[in-house]
């Protein structure tokens, strides 16, 4: 009896080997993919998060508002702003505008800081006034949209949030 394979079990174990490579290549393709899209999810939300804290910290803070373009997109309107008042004279104005798709503040002569990095870019932030037409309550909206910077348009690399709010000016 001779030792050795035949040609069908050549081809079985051909195949058996194929298919786990197929089946293991995909496996580390989509361990990939799920890796980017988490990680491009959690960059969008890290910076909307904190861009959110920021702002509504400091209005809530604010004794007044200045200025403002109320109902105006800031990301796509140059110059378009919102500026708050405050007791402390050195963060007069405390100014929040968007240039190049970059959050940012100024309070006083400092700044401006940036709120968000350049992973991600900031598409919608508009205000607008809830106050009370009394002037009893100030309440000032914000919406406020964040995108991660995909130049590749990769499906794997999208991601975005879009944030609402409402909040009272306390120090009045």
């Amino acid at each position: 009896m001779q030792k050795g394979f035949t040609l069908i079990e050549f081809l079985v174990y051909t195949a058996i080997v194929v298919v786990v490579g197929v089946i293991s290549v995909e496996f580390i393709i989509n361990i990939y993919g799920g890796k980017a899209k988490t990680q491009s999810y959690f960059e969008v939300q890290e910076n909307a998060r904190l861009a959110m804290e920021r702002i509504t910290q400091e209005i809530h803070g604010a004794q007044s508002i200045n200025t403002s373009d109320f109902g105006v997109n800031l990301a796509n309107t140059l110059g378009a702003k919102l500026s708050l008042q405050f007791r402390d004279a050195a963060l007069n104005p405390t100014e929040f505008d968007v240039v190049g798709n970059v959050l940012r503040i100024r309070q006083g002569a400092a700044g401006p800081y940036e709120l968000t990095n350049n992973q991600v870019r900031v598409t919608n932030l508009t205000f607008r006034n809830f106050s009370s037409p009394g002037g009893k309550s100030k309440n000032i909206g914000v919406e406020l949209t964040i995108e991660y910077v995909n130049p590749s348009n990769l499906p794997d690399w999208q991601a975005g949030i879009s944030l609402r709010s409402a909040v009272e000016l306390k120090d009045r």
